[in-house]
């Protein structure tokens, strides 16, 4: 993008990086090494690549925002006015460092803390609410899980986490998450009002069948299939699999919303 002058691409994806992976996601979970009881070399080696990240940010946004970057890459290198990041070189990616199977597993970390995020805003859980999760997982997923698990307590407010290999027997309400490879059930006692969120998933169950209906008259229209754009015909497609979807997601919560 910056070869070809892309700059809002450019601004887009450092953004994201910086904002999204580098500050909301590795620096939370940094602080389980740096104020966990893991070890000092442990504490020392995400230091070292928080600082490392946050110096090639810097230059890789220097272009773009050149005096917030200059005074933060001084500070970070304790430079005196005659040293400045424009002389520092440009980042060259090093892609033989990359590890699939560190990706993997931070992909699962972020997917599940991220729908458990979901999950506490659909039911209006306060941030300060700790809720405990019961996992059932799909064979070689566990070890995954495992690995993740400290920092899934930490950025989802999980107190308590268990793997079981069936919820059946369990007592009082549960919500069901899914997430790819497991099925986390989260109990809701003492969490919401039962009575109240089962008519708040009434409701959005009648409007997510309402909304299926009206997409799937259109495509049953020939007149509006044979003379709307192609976008347009896809987009209520679309429409269609997306409200299934959704109708599915409500039927399963309601069915796991038992023994109120």
């Amino acid at each position: 993008a910056m070869a070809e002058w892309d700059l809002g691409r450019v601004a887009r994806a450092l953004f994201h990086f910086t904002w999204d992976e580098y500050c909301d996601w590795y620096l939370e979970l940094a602080k389980l090494r740096t104020d966990g009881d893991q070890g000092a070399a442990d504490a020392r080696a995400a230091r070292w690549t928080l600082r490392h990240v946050l110096d090639r940010a810097m230059r890789l946004l220097h272009p773009l925002m050149p005096f917030i970057t200059e005074e933060i890459w001084r500070t970070l290198h304790e430079a005196d006015d005659d040293t400045t990041i424009q002389c520092s070189p440009w980042p060259e990616a090093m892609t033989e460092r990359r590890d699939p199977v560190a990706e993997s597993q931070f992909q699962a970390l972020t997917e599940t803390v991220t729908e458990l995020r979901r999950f506490r805003s659909d039911h209006a859980l306060a941030p300060s609410a700790r809720i405990t999760v019961l996992a059932r997982v799909e064979p070689g997923h566990r070890s995954v899980l495992e690995v993740a698990e400290p920092g899934i307590r930490r950025l989802a407010g999980v107190d308590g986490w268990s793997f079981v290999d069936d919820v059946a027997d369990v007592d009082g309400p549960l919500g069901r998450v899914p997430v790819d490879g497991a099925d986390l059930y989260v109990s809701l006692a003492g969490l919401i009002d039962l009575d109240e969120e089962r008519a708040r998933l009434e409701r959005e169950l009648d409007k997510a069948r309402n909304e299926l209906g009206r997409a799937q008259g259109k495509l049953a229209n020939e007149g509006f299939v044979s003379r709307a754009p192609e976008a347009v015909v896809q987009a209520e497609r679309d429409k269609v699999v997306e409200w299934n979807a959704a109708i599915a997601r409500i039927n399963a919560q309601l069915q796991t919303l038992h023994g109120g």
